[in-house]
């Protein structure tokens, strides 16, 4: 009993961590969601880029020290401190998020220059937009991303009708259809048929 409980809270944490995710990059200032008044936002730019710019850190004084505060400012960062408008693990949560992305997107860097190195042959093959020139014999990033995003494509397209994939769809196109029975407004409701699994 106990384990089965502990697996559902671990369960719903994952589930929070990927909607805070999906809430901070979607968001144009990510970082900004987390706290709950404008102030405390620039405030929390003034701490970091101090932290990053100031010569010596000993405490608030130096954050002081950097921005060319007097003792308003010591006390305005003392009270940044304490306040409620802003969470720790929302903080952490939108860093963590930062993280995921950004190695995530090195990975796949990666990735596209290991097929440049050993499939380069294969990929200027299935190239199909026109170059004038060549600037190198291996192909940039850039090209190997153009060819593997329309084999991905194909290879979506070319599924059995019986395979994972098509069941997702599947679902949620009956999501989709629900919904729009569900919320369209009466005047404009029209008859939404089921999606039907192809053959």
């Amino acid at each position: 009993m106990h384990f089965e409980s502990t697996l559902k809270q671990s369960s719903y944490t994952q589930k929070k961590e990927i909607q805070n995710a999906k809430l901070y990059l979607s968001s144009p200032d990510p970082f900004s969601q987390v706290f709950s008044h404008r102030s405390t936002w620039l405030i929390f730019c003034m701490v970091t880029l101090g932290f990053i710019g100031s010569r010596e850190m000993q405490g608030v004084t130096s954050l002081c020290r950097f921005w060319g505060l007097g003792p308003n400012g010591y006390y305005m960062f003392l009270h940044f401190f304490r306040v409620s408008s802003w969470s720790l693990d929302a903080l952490i949560g939108c860093f963590a998020a930062h993280e995921r992305f950004v190695m995530t997107g090195a990975i796949a860097l990666g990735l596209m220059q290991l097929i440049s190195l050993k499939f380069g042959q294969s990929v200027w093959q299935r190239f199909s937009v026109f170059l004038r020139t060549r600037s190198r014999m291996l192909p940039s990033e850039r090209t190997v991303k153009h060819v593997v995003a329309n084999l991905l494509v194909q290879n979506l397209i070319n599924l059995a009708p019986d395979t994972m994939i098509r069941e997702i769809q599947k679902q949620c196109r009956n999501k989709k259809a629900q919904y729009q029975r569900e919320n369209s407004p009466p005047e404009l409701k029209q008859p939404v048929f089921e999606a039907e699994e192809t053959v």
